[in-house]
């Protein structure tokens, strides 16, 4: 699965989260969230990073798992999550927490047959460097504000750059 997949995935749940988060969670919406954090659990476990970048400091030293077989174990766990997701459905009564079993349960199947089609037919590739660099960029936000950082990042010419940086170096003094 994608990156910015898998991220706007953590993004939408540390928003419902947070937006909880004051108030008093109702119990359907406790569970509801419960029951997500089984797939969050398992996308964080393959791309900790995108966690990390939302705040879960428990994934703050882990990175992207490149080991071999990643596909078929990350496929072997959505797997169980559907199955997992599939026998809640059985027995849940309340129908909003059904829907969001419903949701939960085609967004794993997605993700699942997504991987598995494109370790299928698409060429192995992985960009390190976009790999190394995407990780940082997530995980050091404290750092993406700075003029030096900034400069390191922009896709500007060469020229372009060193007159911003030197612009915002005057500016910030």
């Amino acid at each position: 699965m994608s990156r910015p997949v898998i991220t706007s995935v953590l993004a939408f749940a540390a928003c419902v989260a947070s937006a909880v988060a004051g108030a008093e969670v109702p119990a359907w919406l406790a569970q509801s969230n419960q029951d997500a954090n089984v797939l969050l659990e398992v996308q964080a476990k393959y791309a900790p990073e995108g966690a990390s970048g939302l705040g879960v400091e428990r994934y703050d030293s882990e990175v992207l798992d490149l080991r071999p077989r990643v596909v078929a174990r990350e496929s072997l766990d959505l797997r169980a999550v559907e199955a997992r997701y599939g026998q809640l459905l059985k027995s849940e009564t309340d129908p909003r927490v059904r829907d969001d079993l419903e949701i939960l349960l085609k967004a794993a199947w997605d993700q699942r047959v997504t991987l598995e089609l494109d370790d299928r037919l698409m060429l192995p590739y992985f960009d390190l460097p976009q790999g190394i660099y995407s990780s940082y960029w997530i995980s050091a936000p404290r750092l993406r504000d700075t003029p030096r950082r900034w400069c390191a990042c922009s896709a500007t010419s060469a020229r372009r750059r060193a007159t911003s940086c030197r612009l915002r170096s005057t500016r910030t003094t």
